[in-house]
């Protein structure tokens, strides 16, 4: 199932004429290589190598099941001279990674095309993104290797990521807003029309192209304003209806493949990727809202008002802090321990020294651990 976007909506930007040119001709597709990073139940593989535009297609996931029921899709359909491999992989598995993401049509076992259908977005969620695009970037062919990114994220948050480090070294970087093309859980595609969207600005040096698809009712332009707002999850229009396609040419430069040199890179990228993450959230979904301070404030006068006390205890403070669905995630004993380390690390050691912190809190006191804790 398609959950993200169709097969459809992709096929553009996966015909080799657009990702490579015309420095082959039609005869010799059967060259072409692909490689989809955690498939998942998606047919974006298996409609590559339907198409006869890629010879070899990889698909690799982390479930197994997923993958066994993938493979019995695909030894079901006639592939005639067209391979389709499907791949159990765990990317933190570098010595499984060496043995098993390589291509079988090239003699320098690099891929043409690395296909990625939003799971970078679900693992900046998690401690492992720098595993998959040190991963990817390995597997792609020096000078023409080209990796596709489908993400719902911002264009400036994947743009950061992707730029302005010294583990990854694109040739060019292209991104287009597409219009999102789904299906339900009955397979039926799901079609939202949406109106012309605002002009993307060129980045430094990085050419940024927009494809989309244009009503025809006059409606004004949408905003992007992402899925955050106030502090809460609450997705707009633009989040359910677009995504972003980045289009990412390798250049020529290349990983020394030794465990040492690959950890090295990895651990730069990581970093790299921490500073984006929290730059980029500070600046546009900062835990400390200005609505969220307003309330809190007004929280801890109502509970002070009738005690006489300009602190609370720590355990109050906790309850007006944090929202309930907060709290099933973040629990007391965990607040504690970032609040005697917040304590402990805090600039401000003279004010910081003048509160009981290890029982009690003022409001500014509390707010600043709130806005440390981005």
């Amino acid at each position: 199932m398609e959950w993200l976007t169709s097969y459809e909506s992709l096929s553009k930007f996966l015909n080799p004429s657009f990702l490579f040119g015309h420095d082959r001709n039609n005869d010799e597709a059967s060259y072409y290589s692909a490689l989809d990073m955690g498939c998942g139940s998606s047919s974006v593989g298996l409609n590559l190598a339907r198409s006869k535009q890629y010879s070899y297609v990889l698909n690799v996931d982390n479930d197994p099941e997923v993958i066994c029921t993938m493979k019995r899709r695909a030894e079901d359909t006639d592939l005639r001279n067209f391979e389709c491999d499907y791949l159990m992989i765990d990317l933190n598995d570098e010595r499984a990674c060496r043995a098993g993401l390589y291509c079988k049509v090239h003699e320098d076992r690099k891929f043409d095309l690395v296909i990625d259908k939003s799971t970078l977005d679900c693992l900046l969620c998690s401690d492992s993104a720098h595993r998959l695009l040190v991963e990817t970037y390995g597997c792609l062919r020096g000078g023409r290797g080209v990796y596709c990114l489908i993400s719902f994220h911002s264009k400036d948050l994947i743009m950061d990521i992707l730029q302005n480090n010294d583990a990854l070294n694109w040739e060019s970087i292209e991104c287009f807003r597409i219009k999102r093309e789904a299906e339900t859980i009955s397979g039926v595609k799901s079609d939202t029309s949406i109106p012309a969207l605002q002009s993307l600005e060129p980045r430094c040096n990085v050419q940024i192209q927009e494809v989309c698809e244009i009503s025809k009712s006059h409606s004004p332009p949408l905003k992007a304003l992402g899925a955050w707002k106030d502090g809460l999850f609450e997705p707009c229009r633009a989040y359910a209806t677009e995504v972003n396609v980045f289009i990412c040419r390798k250049a020529h430069t290349e990983f020394d493949m030794t465990t040492k040199s690959i950890y090295a890179v990895g651990m730069r990228l990581k970093s790299h990727i921490h500073v984006c993450l929290d730059t980029w959230f500070k600046e546009t979904n900062p835990m400390l809202s200005v609505k969220r301070e307003s309330n809190i404030r007004q929280s801890f006068q109502s509970a002070l008002s009738n005690k006489g006390y300009k602190k609370l205890h720590l355990k109050e403070v906790y309850k007006l802090l944090f929202e309930e669905d907060e709290k099933e995630h973040y629990s007391f004993e965990y607040f504690m321990d970032d609040w005697s380390e917040f304590i402990c690390n805090h600039n401000d050691k003279d004010k910081v020294a003048s509160h009981d912190h290890n029982e009690t809190a003022d409001v500014e006191i509390a707010l600043k651990f709130l806005e440390a804790m981005q």
